[in-house]
Formats: structure tokens, C-alpha cells, sequence
């Protein structure tokens, strides 16, 4: 089964989603459309489940003013019927800029 993307909140300097990977050979997130219209100069990847999303060595693969991509290890139990992963990316308000 594919990556599961939920997204949380998307606005115009922020965007929020959980990403969750239910097979272990699940390794490469389609596109995440962002929607800030510019490369989000700030990406966290905060881990949910500790057990699995430690097995599954979360990465950002793949970063532009469209989309972001991330990526997961194929290790046994690394799969889960659960959200593992929070996808934060931010550009900068007007305001600081």
C-alpha cells in the first residue's frame, strides 16, 4: 500500500501534514504538494510513533517551490496503520522578510 498524506493545515507561510507508510516496503512519497508558492526555507520532520518511525529513518528527499518528497527505510516493522511521521514547512511571513 501507498504512503497515506494528511494534511493538517496549509496556509500561506505554513503547511502541516502526517504522513503514514503502512507496508514496509513503502519507501518513497509521492509528491506533497505544499502549496507557499516558494521553497519553504524551514522543513521539520518530527517522528510520531517512536518504534516504528525509528525503523524507518524518515528523511527529506526531495524539496522544491511545489512539492516536498520524503523517503523511509524498507526494515522489517517499519510499517504501520498509524501516522508516523509530521511534515512541518514553513517560508518566511511577509513581515521578517
Amino acid at each position: 500500500m501507498a504512503f497515506v498524506v494528511t494534511p493538517i493545515f496549509a496556509g500561506v507561510t505554513l503547511f502541516i501534514a502526517d504522513i503514514e507508510a503502512n507496508a514496509d516496503a513503502d519507501t518513497d512519497s509521492p509528491d506533497i504538494p505544499h502549496g507557499l508558492g516558494a521553497i519553504p526555507l524551514d522543513v521539520t520532520i518530527t517522528p510520531l510513533l517512536q518504534a516504528e518511525a525509528g525503523l524507518s529513518l524518515w528523511a527529506l528527499t526531495g524539496l522544491d517551490a511545489v512539492n516536498l518528497v520524503v523517503s523511509k527505510s524498507a526494515a522489517v516493522g517499519s510499517g504501520a496503520a498509524a501516522a508516523q511521521l509530521r511534515l512541518t514547512a514553513r517560508i518566511p511571513h511577509t513581515l521578517v522578510q
